[in-house]
């Protein structure tokens, strides 16, 4: 007898801004993002604390990254920067992303000036 285990495959995500001249991290709060999974849905997460909410919209501390809050499963997606913080220029171009087996992570790879 056999037993199979298929275990689902899931991921932490930190978006990480970064400069696209330097390459290196923008350390602002504020830049906002959403993703969008392959079907164009936005990801939310539901949050209970404080009180209840959903969250669709993450945006970054003053290291200039953000982690969602919760592990992301098995897909293919799209980061969209939705807002930039001055003197940076909001990046309109999505970004894709997969999560699979050997995706590497912390995803980095959100630069623009």
């Amino acid at each position: 007898y056999y037993i199979l285990k298929n275990d689902e495959i899931m991921q932490p995500i930190r978006l990480v801004k970064e400069d696209v001249d330097t390459s290196k991290q923008v350390p602002l709060t504020g830049f906002k993002f959403q993703i969008k999974d392959e079907l164009g849905e936005i990801v939310k997460f539901d949050m209970l604390y404080p009180e209840p909410y959903t969250l669709d919209t993450f945006t970054t501390t003053t290291n200039g990254e953000v982690w969602l809050p919760e592990l992301l499963p098995y897909g293919k997606y799209m980061l969209h920067e939705i807002k930039a913080v001055e003197p940076y220029l909001l990046n309109n171009e999505p970004i894709p992303y997969a999560v699979c087996k050997g995706t590497e992570w912390p995803f980095r790879g959100v630069g623009y000036s």
